[in-house]
């Protein structure tokens, strides 16, 4: 079973969400608990589903997206020390 099928197999916790913010774009992504982009804010206030974002504004979405996973992939590996805003400070 590959991990996008395993995935798809879990629960849902509806009450768990992960929220990813970049102070330089304003963007807070909001994710569920199986990282699903389930919202999107760009002002810190208001939040949108995905669905419903322009094509400039999906465009933006998808980079901080990619931020993210590279956070994330980072962040799961134990030898990187990360900074509040994602670089990497250290490899130990």
């Amino acid at each position: 079973m590959s991990i996008i099928e395993h995935v798809k197999t879990c629960v849902i916790d509806d009450d768990e969400t992960f929220v990813y913010h970049t102070a330089e774009q304003s963007t807070s992504l909001i994710f569920n608990s199986i990282y699903v982009l389930v919202g999107v804010s760009f002002d810190g206030k208001n939040y949108v589903s995905p669905d419903t974002l322009t094509s400039d504004e999906k465009v933006n979405t998808s980079a901080q997206i990619s931020g993210f996973l590279l956070y994330l992939y980072l962040w799961v590996r134990s030898d990187w020390i990360l900074s509040s805003n994602g670089s990497v400070l250290w490899k130990y």
